[in-house]
Formats: C-alpha cells, sequence, structure tokens
C-alpha cells in the first residue's frame, strides 16, 4: 500500500506516531485517480473463519448494546501511487464484516498471513474551514460501532453500490458527509484539495484526508448539523481556532480523546497551511504525547 514514486513532501510511509503518512501533498479533485480491480482480497480458510468468528460476536454486542451496524459494501485500498501531479488508488472490492473481522478487531493476523489479509477499507475524511477561521470536528455518538465517543474528523467510510465502478469519485463521496453529518451542500465549498493518505498506526486503516474550505460561519454550521441526515453520528460539534499555535494546543490538551485520522487530519491541515517547518516542529513537540 506504500507510494510509489512519490514526488511530493513525503515518500513512502512514515512512522508519526499514531498513525502512518504514506502521501502528503496537494492534490486538486481531477488529479485523484481510481483504478479498479474486481479481484478480491486473497482467501484463506483460518482467515476466514476469523472474521466468521468476529462478526458473529460484535453483532451480538451491538444488538445488546443498541449499536448500529450492518454489513455494507466498501473499497479496499491495494496501494496507491503517486506520478507526476496524479494520485492513483487502485481499489477493489470489500465489506464492513470484512473490516470488522480483519483490521477493526484482528489487525494481528498481518503477522500470519500477510497485509493482503486485511480488509484494508478505505475511509474519507476532512478538514471542514470556517469562514469565520475554524476547523470543526465532531465526537462520535456511543451508538456508533466505531470510535464512539471519541473526536473525530468529518468524514466516513467509502461505500459504494455501483455495478459501474469507473463512477467512483472520492471528492464527490467526501462531498456527500459533509452534507450528511453537516448539512452543508457543495455549493457551500469555496475549496477542495485532498492532502494525502494515513493509515491508523494500531489498525492500518487506511483514510484519504482532504481539506474543504465553506463559505458559514461555525455559528451556522452548528445550525446546519442539528438538521443533518446523520445528525445522531455525533454528540457534539467543536471548533478549534484556525490557528498555527491553536491547533497545537489543542491536539496537546485532548489527544487522549482523539482518534488518529482526527490528529492526522489537523497536522496536515497544518502542514499544508503553515508548511513543512511548523510541521515538523508540531510534531516534535507532540510526539511525547502521541
Amino acid at each position: 500500500m506504500l507510494s510509489k514514486e512519490t514526488k511530493k513532501t513525503y515518500d513512502g510511509s512514515h512512522d508519526l506516531g499514531v498513525f502512518f503518512l504514506d502521501v502528503a501533498g496537494s492534490f486538486a479533485p481531477e488529479k485523484i485517480k481510481i483504478k479498479w480491480s474486481d479481484q478480491k482480497r486473497p482467501s484463506h480458510k483460518d482467515v476466514e473463519k476469523v472474521i466468521e468468528q468476529t462478526w458473529a460476536q460484535q453483532q451480538r454486542r451491538a444488538e445488546e448494546e443498541n449499536i448500529n451496524l450492518y454489513n455494507g459494501q466498501l473499497c479496499r485500498l491495494d496501494f496507491c501511487s503517486v506520478e507526476e501531479d496524479n494520485l492513483t488508488l487502485n481499489l477493489g472490492h470489500t465489506d464492513y464484516r470484512e473490516f470488522v473481522g480483519t483490521n477493526l478487531s484482528q489487525a494481528q493476523i498481518r503477522y500470519t498471513y500477510g497485509e493482503e489479509s486485511l480488509a484494508n477499507a478505505l475511509g474519507v475524511s476532512a478538514s471542514v474551514v470556517t469562514s469565520d477561521g475554524f476547523i470543526v470536528l465532531g465526537r462520535r455518538s456511543n451508538r456508533i460501532f466505531f470510535n464512539a465517543g471519541k473526536i473525530d474528523a468529518i468524514g466516513g467510510m467509502v461505500e459504494h453500490a455501483l455495478s459501474d465502478t469507473t463512477k467512483i469519485d472520492l471528492y464527490l463521496i467526501m462531498l456527500s458527509e459533509l452534507s450528511e453529518e453537516l448539512d452543508i451542500g457543495s455549493a457551500m465549498v469555496t475549496e477542495g484539495i485532498c492532502l494525502g493518505l494515513i493509515r491508523d498506526r494500531q489498525i492500518l486503516q487506511p483514510e484519504l484526508i482532504f481539506d474543504l474550505k465553506v463559505n458559514a460561519e461555525i455559528a451556522k454550521i452548528l445550525k446546519f448539523a442539528a438538521e443533518a441526515k446523520d445528525s445522531h453520528e455525533h454528540t457534539e460539534i467543536i471548533p478549534v481556532r484556525n490557528d498555527r499555535d491553536a491547533v497545537v494546543n489543542y491536539i496537546d490538551q485532548n489527544h487522549d480523546e482523539m482518534t488518529s485520522v482526527a490528529i492526522a487530519t489537523l497536522l496536515l491541515h497544518g502542514m499544508n497551511s503553515w508548511g513543512s517547518g511548523w510541521f515538523a516542529t508540531a510534531r516534535g513537540y507532540l510526539q511525547k504525547i502521541t
């Protein structure tokens, strides 16, 4: 899954504490390319047994604790590459059942069966920057199966129910998440770029990180979010001041409650906004806590 021929800030995978940074750069939406393969994750009877048992256990837990859990179709990231100005993602089929049974609950199987045994379901997240200078995060509801109660970036898993997989557009999927979670339509997005690809250090789930500027102040965002289709996914919307010192201070004070994706999203936003020098200094300062 490591980037190949990367000519951006990072090439290959860098261990940054709570996440791996595989690609960092600035990619316009049209520079994100998809290559699709119908070849599925390599199968092994022992791995499939683990997936089956884990899924059954988690279904029982979800029913007992009134947690949302269903087996949707997802996109598996096989690998990514950067050539010239294009970020190319090679995707294939997986589903939430495989993700729960491998990355989410049993990521250690990679040591026995290789990383190709993992579902590696792709996610998308974004730093959503308001017109009055805030970055929008959210605290996930306890009814959410994954990262319940944690402070997270706005985003979600890359689902697909398409017979024509050439129509998968990761930027539009990110905008859809923005609409569903914050009730912000695409017309309100004044600028959108992709900042790179990260993976959670523990479960190795890949996440594509975007930076979205919206034409709305934080007070309006809070109003919109309360009426959003998926407002139940968050118990609160959290504004972080879009300032080089404020971002570092926020991570410093809240890192125990934050997902690795939330931390990565803020740091990549900072790199894009204030430069690689800020990023290196921030990472050095935060290394002791993350």
